[in-house]
């Protein structure tokens, strides 16, 4: 499997495959690590870009609260 990006995402994203036990190469065109990744505050929230009021009515009530539900998760799993 290959990650495109190596930044935290798809460290997290290779992590999480090799984990499961497939084989797994990041490539970036740049250093790893910078980017977003470089700039970001380094602050874990669960709150998607998106605003659960307005998830709600692209997505619908039940998938919008899985969302965050999900989300909330990862900063446990993390």
């Amino acid at each position: 499997m290959a990650v495109t990006g190596a930044g935290i995402t798809g460290a997290l994203e290779a992590w999480e495959l090799s984990k499961a036990g497939i084989k797994t190469v990041i490539v970036d065109r740049r250093q790893i690590g910078m980017g977003s990744t470089a700039a970001c505050t380094a602050l874990l929230q669960y709150e998607i870009d998106t605003p659960l009021f307005k998830l709600i009515k692209i997505t619908g009530y039940k998938n919008a609260v899985r969302s965050y539900h999900i989300c909330h998760q990862a900063i446990y799993d993390l």
